[in-house]
């Protein structure tokens, strides 16, 4: 007999997988879900995140997991069986279910003075059935896994320019990426090819993204909607309810092809007690539902 906290668990995951889109307004990404500390006045302090299936509402009833520790980026392999979390330097691959993580060593060639060390995006391409990670270690690359052979590959050289956030967009083929601007708004989005690495065009923001606030902007994510639009979620403070403003999240939607950002707000999360809640919830009506 399966324990009640392992069947939370399975329910939990599967309802990230099939979310109910009765729930959904407007396009869905997956991701990060961060939640900070509400109380400080400057800053970004994470007090926990969660892997959750998004929109413009926040997350979607069903689709959260919570996750053991903070990460900086996350990306679901597309059979679902397996989730990649990267911190400021290291690459894991987790099994949904258990929660139990695999550290995964970069260890593909670079040149000699070359390293793999700060990863500071990663994303799933689609076409080579692989995971991308992008780093800023030395002059920054693009490197490939295969699960299947437990493999890396050096995919491009990034040429000095440093990324904060990277997403694969299967239509056109193309990996779009963040600069990591820390001294001004970001104005531009770099489109790169996923087999070289290499450079193959600039997305211009006719509106630009404000500055990064307090040194948060390793916690920026980009996502690829449901519509196609990237989901550009933003450290910002936003407005505290009775007044005032706090550290939150901001959501940009932005046309891949444009650069015209067609939604821009804050984006609401839940308190965690409020997420377990809803985790109990979804499992009480499945439970229901079985009788």
């Amino acid at each position: 007999m399966r324990s009640p906290i392992i069947t939370l668990v399975l329910i939990v995951v599967v309802g990230i997988f099939v979310a109910d889109v009765a729930f959904a307004a407007g396009p869905q990404f997956t991701g990060l879900m961060n939640i900070y500390d509400t109380t400080t006045t400057q800053g970004f302090s994470e007090r926990s995140n969660s892997l959750a299936t998004m929109d413009k509402d926040g997350p979607i009833a069903g689709t959260v997991i919570p996750l053991a520790r903070n990460w900086s980026d996350i990306v679901v392999s597309p059979d679902h069986s397996r989730l990649y979390a990267i911190t400021g330097q290291e690459v894991y691959r987790i099994n949904p279910i258990t929660g139990a993580e695999t550290k995964l060593v970069i260890n593909s060639p670079v040149p000699p003075g070359e390293d793999h060390s700060w990863t500071v995006g990663e994303t799933w391409d689609t076409a080579r059935n692989r995971l991308v990670v992008a780093t800023l270690g030395g002059t920054g690359f693009f490197f490939g896994y295969l699960d299947a052979t437990d493999q890396w590959t050096t995919i491009g050289d990034l040429h000095q320019f440093d990324l904060r956030s990277i997403t694969y967009r299967p239509s056109n083929d193309l990996i779009y990426g963040q600069p990591n601007v820390t001294d001004g708004p970001t104005t531009e989005i770099r489109k790169y090819n996923p087999a070289t690495g290499q450079q193959v065009g600039t997305l211009l923001l006719p509106v630009p993204l404000p500055q990064a606030e307090y040194y948060s902007d390793l916690d920026w994510q980009m996502m690829l909607a449901s519509d196609e639009q990237l989901a550009v979620v933003v450290p910002r403070y936003v407005p505290r309810p009775g007044g005032g403003t706090m550290a939150g999240n901001w959501l940009y939607l932005i046309n891949p092809d444009t650069g015209v950002i067609s939604y821009s707000a804050p984006l609401p999360v839940p308190e965690p007690g409020m997420i377990g809640v809803a985790s109990l919830a979804v499992m009480i009506a499945l439970r229901r539902s079985r009788r």
